[in-house]
């Protein structure tokens, strides 16, 4: 799936998961690529603890990283670190394990030199993507329900 408007405030993936919440949370995972197709830096996720640990069985030498942090939400007074700058934060507000595929950004991100991606690169984090997939769709996995604003509710 493709969303527009990322830059504009994740316009199209937030109206995806605003339109489609209920049947989303029953997602194994969403995996974003953004900027993996440039040679700035090694292919490096920022995952799911469960989606990186499958990431690094595929791939023992895979880069981590922290996207960068989006502003945080308050719950009764306290804050919950909710990070993102990409279309895999809509997902991860409504609880969906994500893992956000990057390369870093080259300095001619954006700029009237920026050059078309380099096919091979692209692929290489599609064969991680794949991969990835494949491992979470054979690893047992239950979906969690929303607990309610007082917990109660939970099973």
């Amino acid at each position: 799936m493709l969303f527009g408007a990322e830059e504009q405030g994740l316009l199209g993936s937030r109206a995806f998961v605003r339109t489609h919440p209920l049947p989303l949370r029953n997602t194994r995972a969403m995996l974003n690529f953004d900027m993996v197709g440039v040679n700035a830096e090694p292919l490096g996720v920022d995952a799911h603890p469960d989606l990186l640990t499958l990431a690094r069985r595929a791939r023992p030498d895979l880069r981590a990283f922290r996207d960068a942090p989006a502003t945080t939400r308050e719950t009764f007074g306290r804050s919950s670190p909710v990070t993102g700058r990409s279309d895999n934060l809509p997902f991860k507000l409504i609880g969906v394990r994500t893992a956000f595929l990057h390369r870093g950004e080259d300095r001619h991100y954006h700029r009237a030199t920026d050059t078309t991606l380099d096919p091979a690169l692209a692929e290489d984090a599609a064969t991680l993507a794949v991969q990835v997939a494949r491992a979470a769709l054979d690893a047992p996995w239950t979906p969690r329900e929303p607990c309610g604003i007082t917990g109660r509710d939970c099973r």
